[in-house]
């Protein structure tokens, strides 16, 4: 943990290294799944950040529906995709 700047409080002072932390621009990748289909959904997920707010509810949307149809799918077909 960082010290307080001049002025700042100790709890914001954690607040504001949390907050850099959890914004910086690189974020790791979700971990691969065994399953391509389910990995192209996780994948198109990563800059939803870039995505306007309101854009949010649609996407996730779109991305269950993947999901459902990806797991749906025999084990077989998921891994033939590759």
């Amino acid at each position: 943990m960082t010290s307080p700047q001049e002025g700042q409080s100790p709890t914001q002072a954690l607040v504001d290294e949390t907050v850099a932390e959890y914004d910086s621009p690189v974020r790791p990748s979700a971990e691969p799944t065994g399953s391509s289909a389910v990995d192209r959904v996780l994948d198109s997920l990563e800059d939803l950040d870039r995505v306007p707010l309101e854009e949010h509810p649609a996407i996730f949307e779109q991305a269950h529906s993947a999901l459902r149809r990806a797991l749906d799918e025999p084990a077989a077909e998921l891994d033939d995709e590759d």
